[in-house]
């Protein structure tokens, strides 16, 4: 062996090992970076001589090189993804309808409260028939009653607006998350051609796909250069470095017309509505078209139960003037929005309708509707379902949020166990390290010395 040639060999271990510090360095300074993936030094021997047929033998001392590797493992990678996607959508459900639960209020609260006030009021109408100032009493309870489901209906609408508001910027920050990853993915691709190093470009773009992903849900594939291309429903958000758009839409719907509502859809660049499986926009939309209506069809339900049979009892029943066939609250329209008293008895206590006629102080139809407290079917009784099945739906889709997010966590956990950075791991490769890099320049030290005793002091034997 040459002593030149061991030289060489000890000095490419020097740079083969000095890499391995700095990049065990970059790891320990970015063990809390989000979204960063631990790299590794491979070290390869090198090998440059080729053997003929016919050469004899020859001992090879070439060295050693380092290649810097980013750890990532693309099945673990989509798998976390995917299961954050689907997180997304049940949290983001799951807190919408928990605030509007809320908002409305338990029973015993609220629109329950003031309807057993108006029960209460006419019971004591049934006990004073001729009190007129019992009877404005109850005048002004159903004006809190109409006031309470007019605001139950806006607090619904309201909770709807802001829904429609956070989706259409949702769908802004993925336009936006899509032309900032086509653009690393074409730094990914140009990068890796000319020889550059392109880990902490492929990290941003991990990072933003998943932030997408979280977004959309969709589907992420790679080619063999590591570009990617994302998809949604078989649109394509980025392909061959090139972006895609998705837009809000609004389209009418027979279903929703009843309630005011048009139905909202994602539609890509080409006005085809996408499907969408995952992601808080999937959620957003489960909001404003499904849950959303439904709370405000049953609120709705209240709100003709509470007009309808109050009405039907009024109505059948007489005044203190004698008069008939009365409407306590306004029959124009009986959904939550727009229940109001009617003019028959604003400001004419009166013409409260309290007996069935038969006699001037006869109480049976105030105490009919009096009775309407206990009555399942009635106004009360509906109210109480319509919490009740608000509960269950929250509980649902609470439940259903928390095992999604363990889920994802675990899926995370998995990743990160893959990509993320030890710095137990990372310190003992620094020690190791650092003693082959240690041993490397002891070697060149040794190497000095016997090319020292060679030029220096062979041949002066005899002089």
């Amino acid at each position: 062996m040459s002593d030149f040639s061991a030289l060489n060999t000890a000095f490419t271990g020097l740079q083969a090992h000095r890499k391995r510090i700095d990049v065990i360095g970059e790891n320990i300074a970015n063990a809390e970076t989000p979204g960063y993936h631990r790299q590794v030094a491979h070290l390869n021997a090198i090998d440059t001589y080729r053997p003929g047929v016919f050469a004899g033998r020859r001992d090879r001392h070439s060295g050693v090189t380092a290649e810097v590797r980013r750890r990532w493992d693309e099945l673990l990678d989509t798998n976390a993804k995917q299961e954050r996607s689907r997180s997304a959508s049940f949290e983001i459900q799951a807190t919408a309808l928990s605030s509007l639960e809320a908002d409305l209020g338990p029973v015993g609260e609220g629109l329950s409260a003031r309807l057993q006030e108006l029960w209460n009021s006419f019971d004591d109408v049934a006990n004073n028939p001729d009190d007129l100032g019992v009877r404005n009493v109850v005048i002004g309870n159903a004006d809190a009653v109409a006031s309470a489901l007019r605001a139950g209906s806006q607090t619904i609408d309201g909770t709807r607006t802001g829904a429609l508001e956070r989706l259409e910027a949702k769908v802004t920050r993925i336009n936006e998350l899509s032309a900032r990853i086509a653009e690393l993915d074409h730094t990914v691709v140009t990068g890796g051609a000319t020889g550059h190093a392109t880990t902490g470009v492929r990290d941003e773009r991990d990072r933003l796909t998943a932030e997408l992903a979280e977004l959309i849900g969709g589907q992420i594939s790679y080619n063999q250069n590591g570009q990617l291309r994302y998809s949604v429903d078989g649109h394509n958000l980025v392909s061959d470095g090139i972006p895609g758009t998705v837009s809000v839409a609004m389209t009418p719907d027979t279903a929703l017309a009843a309630l005011g509502y048009q139905r909202v859809s994602i539609v890509a660049t080409s006005g085809r509505t996408l499907r969408l499986t995952g992601g808080a926009v999937h959620g957003g939309l489960q909001i404003v078209n499904e849950l959303i209506p439904a709370q405000l069809t049953a609120l709705n339900n209240v709100a003709a139960a509470t007009v309808n049979t109050v009405n039907a009892l009024h109505q059948a029943g007489a005044g203190l003037d004698g008069g008939t066939g009365r409407s306590l609250f306004d029959t124009s329209g009986v959904a939550a929005v727009d229940v109001a008293v009617s003019t028959d008895v604003v400001g004419q206590p009166e013409k409260l309708a309290a007996s069935d006629g038969s006699a001037l102080l006869d109480n049976s139809v105030a105490r009919a509707i009096a009775d309407l407290a206990e009555d399942t079917a009635g106004p009360s009784g509906t109210h109480a379902q319509f919490v009740a099945d608000l509960g269950i739906e929250v509980d649902k889709l609470n439940g259903r949020a928390d095992a999604s997010r363990l889920a994802s966590d675990h899926a995370e956990e998995a990743r990160q166990s893959a990509v993320g950075v030890s710095l137990d791991e990372e310190l003992a490769d620094l020690v190791s390290a650092q003693r082959a890099y240690e041993a490397s320049s002891r070697m060149i030290s040794a190497v000095d010395e016997m090319l020292d005793v060679l030029i220096n002091r062979t041949g002066l034997v005899g002089r």
